[in-house]
């Protein structure tokens, strides 16, 4: 596990956190719980840039791909305020898209840095103690957490989640009913797209739920909704699609009535 004993952050922090996923929001604040920072949640772009013009923030953290405006869209709009106080607040992309070309975008729309997607703990707090300028140890050892699964025929891993949860058994149950939830609701959402030949929308919302089974190291699932969110002209391959959704719902189920077990 990271060390993270001589890492703190500044009493009273006030963080702003843009997410239109729920579970992700919760973890990030499950991820803060143990320091004396403010959090406000926002789950799109429009409402987390009406808290910011309002209110006043010293970090700001952002998930890219928003419903309507999108994160990069709101670095833009916020590097534009008169107000340069606030125009200059450290903006953090949270993201699964990576490479060096999209790097360069965030940089180019305005935002200071980024955390890939599924965050870990000690790489939030430690971009959060950066920004404010309280890092006390640099360059500590980091100890990556063993990814095993306790269910070889669920294929997940809850070892994060229980090590966050920190021995709240309530926090801990609310997370795994979160995950079943709003899994079930995005495949709901998907079918119907698929339904309606809604090929764009039933990607956008496959990427949706990857970000929380990759929270439990759901590696099967997230392959085979991996493939369904990149797949290649898709109105032209529905029995593909067709067969990997059925396949997810299946390892879904799996995934499932292992948890509820």
């Amino acid at each position: 596990m990271p060390d993270l004993t001589e890492l703190h952050l500044p009493a009273g922090l006030n963080i702003l956190v843009i997410d239109d996923e729920e579970y992700n929001r919760q973890l990030l604040k499950a991820m803060l719980k143990d320091f004396e920072v403010n959090i406000v949640e926002a789950i799109n772009a429009e409402d987390g840039l009406m808290f910011f013009e309002k209110l006043d923030f010293d970090i700001v953290l952002t998930d890219i791909r928003l419903p309507g405006m999108s994160g990069m869209d709101l670095a833009r709009k916020i590097r534009q305020f008169w107000d340069k106080g606030k125009a200059s607040v450290p903006l953090v992309a949270l993201t699964a898209s990576v490479t060096q070309n999209d790097q360069e975008k965030y940089q180019q729309a305005g935002l200071d840095n980024f955390l890939p997607k599924p965050v870990k703990e000690d790489e939030l707090l430690r971009m959060i103690a950066k920004l404010s300028g309280n890092i006390e140890k640099q360059d500590q050892q980091r100890e990556s957490i063993p990814e095993e699964n306790n269910d070889e025929a669920a294929h997940f891993d809850l070892k994060e989640l229980k090590r966050l949860s920190n021995q709240d058994e309530g926090f801990y149950r609310e997370m795994i009913e979160l995950f079943i939830r709003n899994t079930e609701s995005g495949f709901e959402l998907i079918r119907m797209h698929l339904d309606k030949k809604e090929f764009n929308e039933l990607q956008e919302q496959t990427h949706k739920i990857v970000s929380p089974a990759r929270h439990i190291k759901a590696h099967k699932l997230i392959s085979l909704l991996k493939e369904i969110e990149l797949l290649e002209n898709p109105g032209t391959r529905t029995d593909r699609l067709e067969e990997l959704l059925n396949e997810s719902l299946n390892e879904f189920k799996i995934i499932k009535n292992a948890l509820k077990g």
